[in-house]
């Protein structure tokens, strides 16, 4: 059976004002899954550490890619606190209006897919109402997107 886990965005404001007590509610109340959206000002090792405490398991994280000056910081997250997927959360709105947009964030996205597929890791998209609005020829942009893929 597919394990059900909380998207701590969903969460983001109390995370913000209370990262642990939030989280302790969140075990308390029966999950023992997450996808992380930020760390409130703490480090991935105390992170994965107070999960571990709570009986909590990161199974993805909502997270920029791993791509030029954050490449290191994202691995290292990802190392740390044991995921396996990381979801990119968005691509500017305006890329998905035209082919040479489209083209910008499937180059983006297979570069990402080929580094994490380097390092053992997935790469998820989380979509958006905008993702899917029709462009001119009636095609939808999110479809036109995936691994290996181009516009």
């Amino acid at each position: 059976m597919p394990e059900l886990a909380l998207q701590l965005y969903s969460v983001r404001e109390a995370l913000a004002s209370d990262f642990e007590g939030t989280l302790r509610r969140v075990a308390a109340i029966g999950y023992r899954a997450v996808e992380t959206a930020g760390l409130y000002g703490g480090t991935p090792e105390r992170t994965a550490r107070l999960f571990e405490s709570l009986g909590l398991r990161a199974i993805a994280a909502h997270v920029g890619l791993p791509l030029g000056a954050q490449k290191s910081a994202v691995l290292e997250l990802l190392e740390a606190l044991k995921i396996n997927t990381l979801v990119c959360p968005w691509q500017p709105p305006e890329f998905f209006r035209s082919a040479d947009g489209l083209q910008r964030i499937c180059d983006l996205l297979n570069a990402a897919h080929s580094e994490l597929q380097a390092h053992g890791l997935r790469l998820a998209y989380h979509n958006h109402h905008f993702e899917c609005l029709p462009l001119p020829d009636g095609s939808l942009p999110l479809l036109r997107l995936g691994p290996r893929h181009s516009a």
